[in-house]
């Protein structure tokens, strides 16, 4: 008698931790955002309307970066696609240590 398939519960839940983990950075990182927005205001002269639009913008940007992060993953494999995103991480962040205020 076959026995029925049984379910790779520890794969299981490290899918359901990471799907969670991500929600929550997701989450956090909008905070983040909000906490931002007198600065935003004030640094660029923002309206409401614009500020709003800024705002979205970078919520929505870091929805279309991860979708497609994971479709070039399925082309690249996910160990190139996070070393390329490293490397932006840090060109960006040399730009920003560059910059100064005028």
């Amino acid at each position: 008698m076959a026995h029925p398939q049984r379910a790779n519960t520890g794969l299981i839940a490290a899918i359901v931790a990471v799907a969670t983990i991500g929600g929550l950075l997701f989450g956090y990182d909008s905070g983040a955002v909000n906490g931002t927005q007198p600065g935003l205001k004030a640094a660029f002269a923002l309206s409401e309307g614009g500020l709003g639009f800024t705002v979205g913008s970078l919520l929505i940007g870091c929805f279309v970066g991860a979708f497609l992060a994971g479709r070039l993953a399925d082309v690249m494999g996910r160990r190139k696609v996070m070393m390329l995103a490293a490397l932006f991480f840090l060109a960006g962040a040399l730009v920003q240590g560059s910059a100064h205020e005028q």
